[in-house]
């Protein structure tokens, strides 16, 4: 088994704002191995259930690569020092604040609120609706899956067209208690379900 104290620790230093940090807790969560995203769900779920989004990219390469055996030659592997400099770039772009599964959001333009269901750090979606038609523009920042209030609608939002919404109040649509188990204090607890993402 592989050491979980040392994977505690890790995961603790995900928030550190030194780049050189963020470098090494990404190096060992990459080197981690396959076991990582079962060690954290069985162990630490309130990082799998609600993942930081550094940890979210780190699942991502890891479901969507294919990847050296071990470590060592992981680190020989100069594209692996390519995914962390993605990762790294996707950080930076990032604003202070992001709106994770569960936050009241509405948008900037349009007015219209939502609820955010899950999130990718840069533009992922091929099929998703989406209400803007800037989208080449808007690659490099996180992109939300969002349940529109009073309407049957999952919109897929760029960071940069939404911002809190202070209402506090609920919103209506059919997939609310689907994705979400209760709501509190404006903010809704989001359940195990899985999106279906396009």
């Amino acid at each position: 088994m592989k050491d979980i104290k040392k994977l505690s620790n890790i995961l603790k230093l995900l928030d550190d704002e030194s780049l050189n940090v963020r470098q090494c807790v990404l190096k060992e969560l990459y080197c981690y191995g396959a076991e990582l995203e079962r060690d954290i769900e069985s162990f630490y779920p309130e990082y799998f259930y609600n993942p930081h989004p550094l940890l979210k990219k780190v699942f991502d390469i890891y479901r969507n690569n294919d990847f050296v055996k071990t470590c060592q030659d992981s680190l020989n592997n100069n594209s692996f020092f390519q995914k962390i400099e993605d990762i790294n770039k996707a950080y930076d772009n990032v604003e202070k604040t992001l709106y994770f599964p569960g936050t009241l959001i509405f948008h900037k333009n349009r007015k219209y609120r939502g609820v955010v269901v899950d999130i990718d750090l840069s533009f992922r979606s091929k099929k998703a609706s989406s209400d803007t038609d800037e989208i080449p523009l808007h690659h490099q920042q996180p992109w939300y899956y969002v349940l529109v209030h009073k309407t049957e609608k999952v919109i897929y939002l760029p960071h940069s067209h939404i911002d809190y919404d202070k209402s506090g109040e609920q919103i209506l649509h059919p997939l609310r208690d689907y994705f979400f188990k209760n709501f509190q204090k404006g903010v809704y607890k989001r359940n195990k379900r899985i999106l279906n993402k396009v």
